[in-house]
């Protein structure tokens, strides 16, 4: 619904408007959120803005990293891991199988966000292209993939669940910022874009349909594989 709302409210301006709207952004809110100029003359750029630049990976991220969350640290507060570990699968098995869910609901949960967008463009009249809309929605939820894993990782280390999101969450924001705006003001450090996931979530040109996005998904795929192979190897050396 958030996503058909947004995508629908595209306000479709003239290049003149957009040019005077342009003017009064400043260069670092252009730098978060994108440039105006484009945000509000095409369908596309506008729902990169709204939607998919910031709220997307927020959103799924933080709902991913509180599913993670659950499945150690949430046993150790509950106080049933005991339990838990005393039937015959091993901690592997039982890391393994839900994470494997949690994927599960992430793929689930892009169903009604393509949904949403793809009626929103339609009720705009503008025209509809299916295949970078689903690149984006599959490229983000890997990206939310990723936080998850981190936060899977983290919460094995320390058995918290609002530490191990809030610490997931406080280092996605830092790489965000980080790709978003550090480095554009120091290209000396565009070597450590190639270690950020924000680097291979690139919206505006998958969206764009600009970008195939295959090697970006395999970045990001493999970044979330190893997240959780840390986990475990942490999970299976915990008392």
């Amino acid at each position: 619904v958030l996503a058909c709302f947004l995508t629908f409210l595209f306000p479709a301006m003239d290049p003149e408007t957009v040019a005077a709207i342009a003017d009064g952004w400043p260069p670092l809110v252009r730098r978060i959120f994108g440039d105006p100029l484009e945000g509000f003359a095409t369908v596309t750029a506008w729902m990169n803005m709204q939607f998919f630049h910031i709220a997307y990976w927020v959103i799924f991220g933080g709902l991913l990293s509180i599913l993670a969350a659950r499945v150690v640290a949430g046993e150790i507060e509950h106080k049933t891991l005991d339990v838990l570990l005393s039937y015959p699968p091993s901690r592997g098995a039982i890391l393994w199988s839900r994470a494997l869910a949690i994927v599960l609901l992430a793929a689930g949960a892009m169903l009604p966000v393509v949904a949403g967008c793809a009626v929103g463009v339609l009720l705009t009249g503008e025209r509809l292209t299916p295949v970078p809309l689903l690149a984006v929605v599959l490229n983000g939820m890997l990206l939310s993939l990723v936080c998850a894993g981190l936060t899977l990782a983290v919460s094995t280390v320390w058995p918290s669940q609002i530490l191990a999101i809030a610490v997931s969450m406080a280092v996605f924001g830092v790489l965000f910022f980080s790709e978003a705006l550090l480095v554009p003001l120091l290209p000396e450090l565009a070597w450590a874009s190639l270690f950020n996931p924000f680097h291979y979530y690139r919206s505006a040109e998958v969206l764009a349909g600009s970008v195939v996005p295959i090697g970006d998904l395999l970045f990001l795929a493999a970044t979330g594989l190893a997240l959780l192979v840390l986990a475990q190897a942490v999970f299976n050396r915990k008392d």
